[in-house]
């Protein structure tokens, strides 16, 4: 049997047990995270679908149809929301949706994003950045221990030639209100060079994503009386 057909039975009884179970439960509420809803066994079976995937992806091409099982495999990892993810996902981290499912699990996948931004892959470096700004962002930095690390990680970032990474380290760093970010924030909102061309009323119209982005930062600086 291929690979795929057996990811696709496989991923479908996860499926339908999970629905079965929180359908059947009168004690789930019916926007109860689906992590509450599987069982040990059923999170180890989808660990050990992403692992094969994973061994299945080194060695040879990919058609549309095998991406597609692929995505469905870190959906379910990531409706788990198990640390025990997180180190399978980042081994995936040239795909954004990678990104986007460590970026749920929160906190856990900090260490190995932090190590995730100097991978050589470029599309490795790019999510690993876009991650770690979002769960800063969403979590918060009061707590983090690694704090200093991260804020770094970020003003390193500003250096990268691809803007799409600048924009991202600039809202991570909308995290930072500290001395040395904020006068940053402010030279890039007036000459960060990198533009696109953006639709509109029928015509092109060039835009600055990274200088919006920083300007956006100091609106809410000022919002949180940062700045004057």
């Amino acid at each position: 049997m291929k690979y795929k057909t057996a990811l696709s039975i496989s991923i479908g009884l996860l499926i339908g047990t999970a629905i079965w179970n929180f359908c059947s439960s009168s004690s789930i509420k019916q926007n109860e995270p689906i992590e509450q809803t599987l069982s040990e066994k059923e999170k180890q079976e989808i660990i050990g679908e992403l692992e094969r995937f994973l061994e299945f992806r080194k060695t040879k091409g990919h058609t549309e149809g095998e991406w597609e099982q692929f995505g469905e495999v870190i959906e379910m990892a990531v409706k788990t929301r198990d640390p025990r993810m997180a180190p399978l996902l980042l081994k995936c981290l040239d795909q954004k949706l990678a990104a986007l499912s460590l970026i749920k699990i929160g906190k856990e996948s900090i260490p190995g994003l932090m190590n995730a931004v100097n991978d050589p892959d470029r599309f490795v470096r790019t999510n690993a950045v876009f991650a770690l700004s979002e769960i800063v962002y969403k979590t918060g930095i009061a707590d983090l221990k690694e704090r200093d690390e991260i804020k770094n990680i970020f003003m390193k970032a500003l250096q990268v030639k691809k803007g799409v990474v600048r924009k991202e380290a600039v809202y991570g760093l909308g995290n930072f209100p500290d001395p040395d970010v904020i006068p940053l924030i402010k030279e890039i909102s007036e000459k960060d060079p990198y533009t696109k061309k953006q639709a509109f009323k029928g015509r092109a119209e060039t835009i600055f994503p990274v200088r919006e982005e920083a300007q956006k930062v100091l609106e809410k600086f000022k919002a949180e009386g940062k700045i004057k």
